[in-house]
């Protein structure tokens, strides 16, 4: 019952007559009632106001009321709660004054007081109500590299929760692991042997409950780190490989290719350059005048080449 204390404030105000009621809604956009009972005397036969005010947090501000009753008729102007909160009875000077507010909000938290106003005095009730939401979904991950006499961080946590909750890790053999901050659900984990690696469980706990999420610690992390800069250096190595053939390739292409032109040279003959032929020689020769008729070009592989003396 002690947590209780971190939502419920208590109110303590000397009025006559005065009686104090705790209540708690802890459903976010449900809707829930404020009780106050009264019961007449025979001898009370003044007119009876009733009034529902919500008193500040500063005792210096003044109370603002949200719905009234009087002379038969029912106001309520105050805007943040207007048609979302009514009385109960449809004559609540009978004897219950009691309002439901629907469509809760978070902003609807606060003390609200029933004041049934008869003269000579007067009675209230003070009523502190608390809405919150419901936590988001719980998530566990990890944080850090997995790898021996490292320490890494198991994260379990609500993303939005406007209750206090506190976490707990264990593990499936029994082996409780608690954080070093409850409330933060920070569980800092050394991978000193591979005995701390496994599945791990985070539950947490709040008014609405405990959830649970689970999370494995085991070294893929760490060889997806490592198989990660080995493919990389391959694949430059590949890369440079490929560049240096094309770049070969690309050179034995662009150099001239020089005919060998398979000339028979006779001992102490003439450079090529001085050399010239004779068709009657080239004829006498070959024995192929006839074949060489009506050719452009002789094939100079079948030439025999003798010096010319002028």
């Amino acid at each position: 019952m002690g947590f209780f204390n971190f939502i419920i404030d208590f109110n303590y105000v000397l009025l006559c007559r005065d009686t104090f009621r705790i209540q708690i809604s802890l459903h976010h956009q449900h809707s829930v009632t404020l009780s106050c009972h009264f019961t007449l005397s025979y001898r009370d036969v003044e007119r009876i106001d009733i009034e529902w005010n919500l008193k500040p947090s500063d005792i210096q501000a003044e109370e603002k009321t949200v719905i009234w009753y009087t002379a038969d008729r029912i106001h309520d102007n105050y805007e943040p709660l207007k048609s979302r909160i009514h009385f109960v009875s449809r004559d609540p000077a009978s004897g219950n004054a009691s309002v439901v507010i629907r469509d809760l909000k978070v902003s609807d938290s606060g003390t609200y007081q029933c004041k049934i106003r008869k003269l000579p005095g007067y009675s209230s009730i003070v009523i502190r109500l608390a809405v919150v939401e419901r936590p988001s979904e719980l998530t566990c991950h990890l944080e850090g590299e997995v790898k021996l006499n490292n320490e890494v961080v198991l994260i379990c946590n609500h993303k939005h929760s406007s209750l206090p909750i506190w976490y707990t890790w264990t593990k499936p053999n029994g082996y409780a692991a608690f954080s070093k901050n409850p409330m933060s659900g920070h569980l800092y984990l050394t991978i000193s042997t591979e005995d701390a690696l496994g599945h791990y469980s985070c539950t947490s706990h709040s008014f609405f409950g405990t959830e649970k999420c689970n999370l494995t610690v085991s070294f893929v992390s760490s060889m997806k780190s490592a198989v990660i800069p080995t493919v990389a250096s391959v694949s430059v190595l590949l890369l440079m490989i490929s560049t240096t053939v094309i770049s070969i390739c690309l050179k034995r292409k662009r150099k001239p290719v020089v005919e060998d032109v398979g000339n028979e040279i006779v001992e102490d003959a003439l450079p090529p350059s001085q050399t010239f032929l004779s068709t009657a020689t080239i004829r006498e020769h070959t024995g192929e005048a006839k074949a060489m008729e009506g050719c452009k070009r002789a094939k100079l592989s079948e030439v025999r080449v003798f010096p010319y003396s002028p």
